[in-house]
């Protein structure tokens, strides 16, 4: 979900923590939300599940 100023990632799944765990990547200039991290690419982390994200955007 957006709205003008963010964007909002919610998780919520009761089974096969593997398959539907979120990732969220931050560096300097963009974040990256994704279900699998990128090959290759180092510095993802999990998303807890029943956990509500606001990204803000600039």
């Amino acid at each position: 979900m957006t709205s003008d100023n963010s964007t909002y990632v919610y998780t919520h799944f009761n089974e096969d923590d593997e398959y539907f765990t979120m990732h969220i990547k931050k560096s300097e200039d963009e974040i990256v939300v994704c279900s699998d991290p990128y090959i290759g690419e180092l510095n993802w982390q999990p998303i807890e599940n029943n956990s509500l994200l606001e990204i803000k955007c600039i």
